[in-house]
């Protein structure tokens, strides 16, 4: 049986997202669901692509478009290359974020896949919540979280709402630190309930599925920061885009063929000149 996993992930770690969206509540903005200015990684668990393709036209593991739609056309085309939607695979799953715009882009894209939110990114809504809960008992904090995490891979969503609800109705709306709970307690049980059946970590796990993103991690560090991340390095967009798809070359194994594929070609010569350096959309800070 073959098994085909498609694992967009739009964030690169819980903390840096929660950073991201301090940023934008200061700010006053809302990212835009449309667009996306970050690198974005789609690993395939399939494989190679067929021979009839050139090795440059190879699908890298890094993808960046100026859209979060522009990425998923990409992902489709890259996945029917590798046989998405015939008799090839019997399976297909589909691991992200908590974010609406994944998730609508997901079923108009691969509305047969199985789906699945990330389970660190769900840990990290336990965790929060449990801090409004057990601020300055670390040790009940962590057996809370850890019996609602035992809870979910069984299977029993509905036992942790329940319980988020009760102690929700059982929190009064005034007091020290009620507010703050009362919304983080709101929020937790909003996502949980409209990620219910993005949450059956206890049946993917029967079937030896993937529940959480750790490729992605790994592939960040592996694919980027080992070769652009470096001490004194300082890259323009295009140029690090040029460096990391010949990285996504070297690391699918396909210099050999890129070589080759090069070589080829009726006439492949450098540039009189290198081209001119186009910085980031960065705003520059001004001294105080």
């Amino acid at each position: 049986m073959g098994l085909l996993k498609e694992q967009p992930q739009v964030r690169v770690g819980g903390r840096q997202q929660e950073k991201r969206d301090r940023i934008e509540r200061r700010s006053g903005r809302d990212h835009p669901h449309g667009t996306r200015h970050d690198p974005a990684l789609f690993p395939f668990f399939v494989s190679p692509p067929s021979s009839e393709s050139p090795p440059a036209a190879a699908p890298p593991a890094f993808r960046r478009g100026s859209s979060y739609k522009a990425l998923f056309e990409w992902l489709l085309l890259e996945a029917k290359k590798r046989g998405y939607g015939t008799a090839k695979f019997s399976k297909v799953l589909f691991v992200a974020d908590g974010a609406d715009v994944l998730w609508d882009l997901q079923a108009k894209y691969f509305p047969d896949a199985e789906v699945c939110v990330d389970w660190y990114h769900i840990v990290e809504k336990l965790w929060k919540t449990g801090k409004t809960l057990h601020r300055k008992n670390r040790a009940q904090l962590e057996t809370w979280v850890a019996a609602q995490k035992k809870r979910l891979r069984l299977g029993q969503l509905e036992e942790v709402l329940a319980e988020l609800r009760a102690i929700l109705d059982a929190t009064p709306v005034t007091g020290p630190g009620n507010k703050y709970r009362r919304k983080v307690l709101d929020k937790t049980i909003g996502h949980f309930t409209k990620n219910a059946a993005r949450m059956q970590y206890h049946l993917l796990r029967r079937q030896d599925l993937d529940i959480g993103s750790g490729v992605i991690e790994g592939a960040v560090r592996h694919l980027m920061c080992a070769r652009i991340d470096g001490p004194g390095m300082r890259w323009g967009r295009d140029r690090a885009e040029a460096v990391l798809l010949l990285r996504c070359i070297l690391i699918n194994d396909q210099w050999d063929d890129f070589a080759r594929f090069l070589a080829a070609k009726p006439r492949v010569a450098l540039l009189s000149q290198p081209v001119p350096t186009r910085t980031h959309d960065a705003k520059v800070k001004k001294a105080a």
